[in-house]
């Protein structure tokens, strides 16, 4: 075997951490309805890696404004590669629309708006999750006065359920209440007096 020929079996580790990640930006814009990546346009940076041996980490960035940037966990035994999206400060959302799409509903490493979700919801269960969505995210909102919302909404939809099953409960006795009626004038008054 040649030089050469050793050169052209080596592949090098950053170029497969690459296409891992290309793969995971390109499953979640799919399962958003939309067109994979041009990445003839757009690159993926690899930052650096640290590990013990065994395991190694390695942060990646893309040209794509998805406003995340990844770790790309490497296990050298078993040769699995696990990727982590996690929230990139550095990048301003390109997409940012505050009045149609404001970016703390928008950000979610899924890829997927909050109200793509919420709007299959009843009223408020959709809350719920927006808040829980949106906690931490929205500008100067104290994380823990979005979760208070949700769970507000979150008491109000059961206490509105058991009003709802109350009622359904009551509308069934009132309906055998009103066939005893019903039975009791097929048989006439005498009738039902001497069976009673």
């Amino acid at each position: 075997m040649t030089d050469t020929d050793e050169a052209s079996i080596f592949v090098d580790p950053d170029e497969i951490i690459k296409k891992v990640v290309r793969d995971y930006v390109d499953q979640y814009r799919r399962m958003e309805g939309k067109d994979p990546v041009d990445w003839s346009i757009h690159r993926v940076e690899v930052s650096g890696a640290e590990g013990d041996g065994v395991l190694s980490e390695t942060s990646v960035r893309t040209t794509v404004p998805t406003g995340y940037m990844y770790l790309v966990q490497t296990n050298s035994s078993t040769h699995e590669l696990k990727v982590f999206p996690f929230k990139d400060d550095r990048v301003s959302n390109l997409d940012h629309d505050p009045v149609n799409h404001p970016s703390h509903y928008t950000n979610h490493p899924s890829g997927i708006e909050c109200i793509d979700v919420t709007r299959h919801m009843s009223f408020n269960l959709g809350n719920v999750v927006k808040y829980v969505w949106r906690a931490g995210l929205k500008d100067q909102t104290p994380t823990v006065q979005d979760l208070e919302k949700a769970a507000w909404y979150l008491n109000d939809e059961i206490e509105r359920r058991r009003r709802d099953e109350l009622q359904a409960k009551r509308h069934q006795d009132a309906a055998v209440i009103k066939d005893e009626v019903k039975s009791i004038k097929l048989f006439g008054r005498d009738e039902a007096i001497r069976t009673v």
